[in-house]
This record gives structure tokens, sequence and C-alpha cells, in this order.
């Protein structure tokens, strides 16, 4: 049986949390980003003027506002 008071074992859960906190902050970060596209396209801005300014691919644009 493993040690739980292990130093490598408590950085490891550390690492492990500090993980998902990273992949929940990039989820958000994401969705923010997804709904500034839609509302763009939406306004009228060219497809591939939203991709360029966004950091995505136009076919992502295009996903995301459902084409």
């Amino acid at each position: 049986m493993l040690d739980e008071s292990l130093p490598e074992l408590k950085a490891l859960a550390k690492a492990r949390a500090d993980n998902d906190r990273a992949d929940r902050e990039r989820d958000r970060t994401r969705d923010h980003l997804r709904e500034a596209v839609v509302s763009a396209v939406a306004v009228g801005v060219p497809e591939a003027e939203v991709a360029r300014r966004a950091g995505v691919t136009r076919m992502t644009v295009r996903a995301w506002v459902g084409k």
C-alpha cells in the first residue's frame, strides 16, 4: 500500500487539480470566443475576417455559426 503522505503523491494531486482548473478555464474562454464569433457573423462581418481576428479557421467559424 502506498503511503498517502508521500510528497510526490501530494504534488501529483496538486498538479492534477491545477490541470483540471486550466481545462475549465480553457473551456470558458473557448465558449466566450465562440459567442463573439457568432455575434460578429450575425451583424454581417465576413466569415474570413472573423476567422482572421479570432485566430481560427473559416471552417471553424462556419461550424460555430451552424453552416
